[in-house]
């Protein structure tokens, strides 16, 4: 078990953090911090990758949610079942929702509240529960993928970031447009699928915002 410091590298990491140990403390959740953040590689633009264990008359995701007004709320394909939070800013919230954790996972993450933590090598299923929360937007479970790709790309890990571009692109067919070629820079791809996939479906002005400014963001690299 890990007893170090968390590692913040923004503002905005830390201020969820300690909203979500006021909130799990509020509701009598237990929780823990695993991924970058445990592992002191964090970025500005990484993962805040939570595990949370609570009994399920107890769930109230509400408040943790509420830290920011989402941008979207969309559930993870790989592992199945994760709630992944957008926020403004760049930041992003993985949700892991179980009734219990194996050795090596919590062995390398960070206990920030240990309540209802049970121990045991089972196989982990997640509460399905939580997928009351996913935004009712069809357009956001396309939108995702290009959302991780740039936050990847701004942790520099490009190779994840194209593999995920890809997989978008790959869905062309599915969202009515023409797939791209790969013919040029990260930030020019994501640009390009992007302008196909608004020319088609309306975008909230807070989401086009973010995502505009992420590939701008990328572009400065």
């Amino acid at each position: 078990m890990k007893t170090k410091k968390l590692h913040f590298p923004s503002e905005r990491h830390r201020l969820f953090t300690k909203h979500l140990i006021q909130e799990c403390l509020r509701y009598g959740y237990g929780c823990a911090v695993k991924g970058s953040m445990a592992n002191g590689t964090a970025k500005r633009f990484s993962d805040i990758d939570v595990m949370l264990f609570f009994t399920e008359e107890k769930m109230i995701l509400d408040t943790i949610i509420e830290f920011d007004k989402p941008l979207m709320v969309n559930a993870t394909e790989c592992p199945k079942g994760i709630l992944m939070v957008s926020y403004p800013g760049g930041l992003c919230v993985e949700l892991d929702c179980r009734d219990h954790v194996k050795q090596e996972e919590i062995d390398n993450a960070i206990i920030l509240i240990d309540t209802h933590i049970d121990v045991r090598e089972d196989e982990v299923i997640r509460k399905e529960s939580v997928l009351f929360y996913i935004t009712q937007n069809i357009i956001h479970q396309y939108l995702r993928l290009l959302y991780k790709a740039l936050l990847k790309y701004l942790c520099d890990k490009p190779d994840h970031a194209q593999d995920l571009l890809r997989e978008l692109n790959g869905c062309a067919s599915e969202l009515q447009f023409n797939p791209i070629e790969f013919d040029g820079k990260f930030n020019e791809h994501a640009l390009r699928l992007y302008r196909n996939i608004r020319s088609k479906y309306h975008i909230e002005s807070e989401l086009d915002e973010e995502l505009c400014w992420l590939i701008a963001a990328c572009e400065s690299l």
